[in-house]
């Protein structure tokens, strides 16, 4: 069972249906989508469906340093943000 997810969120090229069903990530199996067209729903569903409690963000800030936003999965469809670097 799935507890922790970590998301990486680079620019990507858009993805055709063999490459999506290749892809190592479990959240673009689970998901069936190209992870530039991932939405908020889209994190928390599959979040709720692996039982998952605690998701790590990683991106490129505006300064161009990596930054990272920690967020708790809670009930109710959200994610509540605890940690921002």
């Amino acid at each position: 069972m799935v507890e922790y997810l970590c998301c990486s969120f680079e620019y990507f090229t858009a993805m055709n249906d063999s490459e999506i069903l290749m892809n190592l990530s479990d959240l673009v199996q689970f998901l069936k989508k190209d992870p530039a067209e991932f939405i908020k729903e889209d994190i928390i569903s599959f979040c709720e469906e692996m039982a998952i409690e605690m998701v790590n963000f990683r991106y490129v800030a505006g300064d161009d340093k990596p930054k990272v936003a920690i967020a708790k999965a809670v009930k109710h469809h959200s994610l509540y943000f605890i940690q921002k670097s």
